[in-house]
């Protein structure tokens, strides 16, 4: 638009884009329009959460509710605090942020979405793995996700909580 408003003349002597090419251009631009909506949308969400998770884009925290911290045994909580250390030092909101963006982008292809379900999955299990690796008894943790379950609702794609989809439990 820049160049066409100051090289008037040269606009008039260029060729005509192809009906083809503009119409591709366009599908194209839709798409990245409603990702980069859609990734906005999502920053501006409410990222609390009742349980525990990691949020925050660029200085990745954790989160602890102080009523579920409550309800849980000295070895749970112990289990929440390094699975969310782990998303801490991986930053994972950010991933998780950026990888809703790629999901986007491949919109309206199918499969797209399930992809990124299971890699979120696939996330919340090597985060699990990585908090017993550090020494988290396993049962501790389980029991810990599970009372999570029962606690949350459905979060905001930034924050990477402990119970992860309920539908993978």
């Amino acid at each position: 638009s820049g160049f066409a408003w100051v090289e008037s003349e040269a606009v008039e002597a260029a060729e005509v884009v192809p009906t083809a090419a503009f119409v591709l251009a366009l599908a194209i631009g839709l798409v990245v329009a409603r990702a980069v909506v859609r990734a906005a949308m999502s920053l501006l969400r409410d990222h609390s959460t009742r349980t525990a998770a990691a949020v925050g884009l660029w200085r990745p925290r954790t989160c602890i509710a102080e009523a579920f911290a409550q309800g849980l045994t000295t070895g749970e909580r112990a289990a929440v605090q390094m699975h969310e250390e782990a998303h801490v030092r991986h930053r994972d909101p950010l991933r998780l942020w950026l990888g809703q963006i790629l999901a986007d982008l491949q919109w309206p292809a199918r499969g797209s979405a399930a992809r990124l379900v299971s890699w979120r999955h696939a996330l919340e299990l090597a985060r699990d793995d990585e908090a017993r690796e550090r020494g988290v008894d396993g049962a501790d943790l389980a029991s810990a996700v599970l009372k999570a379950a029962r606690m949350e609702g459905a979060q905001s794609a930034l924050v990477a909580g402990i119970a992860g989809d309920a539908a993978h439990l």
